[in-house]
């Protein structure tokens, strides 16, 4: 489970001809975000024993909650926006196949997987919003993210581990969804040495 807090000091410039003032905030949040994820691994060993390839079924579900609370900025009167108190969260479950061959050598250790899944994505609690200038005619509407996603993703990793005490590590990773008018790329490096 992951959990924030977020205390957020906002400043606001408001410069235009005949007026000049800084609308100013507080604004504090919160956020958990539940996990749960099962999996079952099967080990299937290759007649050369340097080779070993995994099979694993998965699935996965988060749950991230938001909450906000509603503040009134200060300091820029008739400009200073308000805001009332949300709650938000998003459900996401994914199902898939992860794919897993991991090679010993003289010099370390070659780890590849690949996966594939299927992924949801369910908001709730989501409407349209109104932010309102106090003390000034009308309100400006905003439109949130309200539909459910259905995604396909794939994933590609290497990850390799060598020197005398297996003490260096390189991981290079490729995770991508895509679907629903949706496009999510993203490339992860590290690079660890123990000492």
């Amino acid at each position: 489970m992951l959990g924030s807090y977020s205390h957020l000091q906002n400043k606001r410039n408001i410069d235009f001809t005949g007026f000049s003032a800084s609308a100013k905030a507080t604004i504090p949040s919160w956020q958990v975000v539940p996990h749960l994820g099962v999996g079952y691994i099967g080990l299937i060993r290759s007649k050369d024993q340097c080779k070993t390839f995994f099979v694993e079924p998965f699935a996965a579900v988060d749950w991230a909650l938001s909450w906000i609370n509603s503040y009134k900025e200060k300091g820029a009167s008739p400009f200073n926006f308000s805001q009332n108190g949300s709650s938000v969260s998003l459900l996401r479950g994914e199902g898939g196949l992860k794919f897993v061959q991991e090679i010993s050598y003289s010099w370390g250790t070659l780890l590849l997987e690949e996966r594939a899944s299927y992924v949801n994505k369910t908001p709730f609690s989501l409407d349209d919003m109104t932010v309102a200038l106090i003390g000034a005619p009308g309100d400006l509407a905003l439109s949130t993210f309200q539909e459910v996603q259905h995604l396909g993703s794939a994933g590609l990793s290497l990850t390799t581990r060598w020197g005398s005490q297996f003490d260096q590590l390189l991981h290079l990773s490729y995770q991508g969804e895509f679907g629903s008018g949706y496009i999510s790329n993203q490339i992860n490096v590290k690079f660890t040495k123990e000492f």
